[in-house]
């Protein structure tokens, strides 16, 4: 999602969530990385993703979309990212 295409509240509530989904993704591909960090974005991603669905906003076209297609929580999805791991 592009910030240009913004329009509602739940758009932006959708593209901070897609941001944090970015930050947790990179974090999951690292080898050393910070666990406390790690956490605590996947922990922020999943409270972000929690209320996108509570106020019905579309994640379309986002990485949230699989995440919730696939009823998984933003750890689960973080853990399939980790077997592609990066230096």
């Amino acid at each position: 999602m592009l910030h240009c295409y913004i329009n509602t509240p739940s758009d932006a509530l959708a593209y901070l969530l897609d941001c944090t989904l970015a930050t947790v993704e990179r974090l999951a591909m690292q080898k050393k990385k910070s666990k406390y960090e790690y956490k605590r974005q996947i922990e922020i991603a999943q409270k972000n993703l929690d209320w996108c669905v509570m106020f019905n906003a579309d994640v379309s076209n986002t990485r949230a979309e699989e995440i919730v297609k696939g009823k998984m929580t933003v750890e689960q999805w973080a853990k399939m990212r980790e077997t592609k791991l990066i230096s």
